[in-house]
């Protein structure tokens, strides 16, 4: 787990601009829902959101808006049957719990309050560490 503010950082800017290996790259590039590169670029948000918002920076709540705004407009094009666009491996019966994830790490940085705490979710969406 990433447990350094400015590896974080460098994690969510990667997303940002969809570097290769990055969650948004798998998702927009290669049209793959990459369940291990959302996990890294979730444990980085966790770590942003639970620095305090002063210390996070401007640009660390830009980016984390820009890639929020992007995962939610990737599951809209891919649910939209009009659209072409389709990602394999996408998440589709447990959709609600990913994007729970999502809002979970994303909304404190992009809204600019203090994190919400350890998640505790009630569901197995991510393995253990032996089950990785």
């Amino acid at each position: 787990m990433t447990s350094d503010l400015a590896h974080a950082r460098a994690i969510l800017a990667a997303n940002n601009v969809a570097a290769e290996g990055s969650f948004m790259h798998a998702i927009h590039e290669r049209e793959f829902f990459d369940k291990e590169a959302f996990w890294r670029l979730y444990d980085a948000m966790a770590v942003i959101a639970a620095t305090p918002p002063r210390r996070r920076g401007r640009n660390t709540r830009k980016n984390a808006a820009r890639v929020q705004r992007e995962i939610l407009l990737h599951v809209i094009y891919h649910l939209n049957p009009r659209d072409g666009g389709r990602i394999a491996g996408f998440p589709t019966g447990d959709l609600h719990l990913w994007l729970e994830r999502v809002g979970w790490v994303f909304d404190p940085v992009v809204l600019g309050v203090t994190g919400y705490g350890p998640a505790r979710f009630d569901d197995d969406l991510r393995p253990s560490a032996d089950e990785s």
